[in-house]
């Protein structure tokens, strides 16, 4: 059987070209595993290696190594995302005194006016932490008037003072970093 003009075995009904079946038996075979799948469990699980490092150790890329991992063994991937905790909005606006996030950051921003930089000493959480909560609940920062607004709230009766800039250029989602 012909793949990509290399020769491939068939594991488990999914092919792999000899080349790495060889690479893999060899590594087998160097830790002492009783066959692919125990090596891929040792590795990732007992080892903590995560599919870039598994993918450095056989000269493959992490998708490759992915698909391995997936195809010639019994593992259960971890998120692709690691172990990055979100910070539950809420929770932080209760803490604060706040009903909900939405409220915390409508009196943050809007009412009070304060920055982002602020905002992360107030409330003890990353700048990057602030500015998805803000994203995710449509706040826009008007560059040209220096003020956050909140989008679902905009509409043509809207006082001249509490509307974005016509500027649209000046209206802008905030992602972080300084412009």
């Amino acid at each position: 059987m012909s793949y990509h003009n290399r020769t491939t075995i068939d594991i488990n009904g999914k092919r792999l070209d000899l080349e790495s079946y060889a690479l893999l038996k060899a590594k087998v075979k160097e830790l002492n595993c009783r066959n692919i799948s125990t090596m891929f469990s040792r590795l990732y699980n007992k080892n903590k290696m995560n599919t870039r490092e598994i993918g450095e150790e056989f000269n493959v890329s992490k998708q490759t190594a992915r698909n391995w991992l997936l195809n010639f063994s019994s593992v259960k991937l971890r998120s692709r995302g690691g172990t990055q905790n979100k910070i539950d909005i809420n929770s932080v606006a209760r803490k604060h005194g706040f009903k909900t996030g939405h409220i915390m950051l409508k009196s943050l921003f809007i009412e009070s006016g304060i920055s982002i930089s602020d905002a992360v000493e107030k409330l003890g959480v990353g700048t990057s932490t602030i500015s998805r909560w803000l994203n995710r609940r449509g706040f826009i920062y008007d560059f040209g008037n220096r003020k956050w607004f909140y989008r679902g709230s905009y509409n043509k009766s809207n006082e001249k003072e509490n509307e974005p800039s016509s500027n649209r250029r000046n209206a802008r989602v905030f992602s972080g970093h300084a412009r």
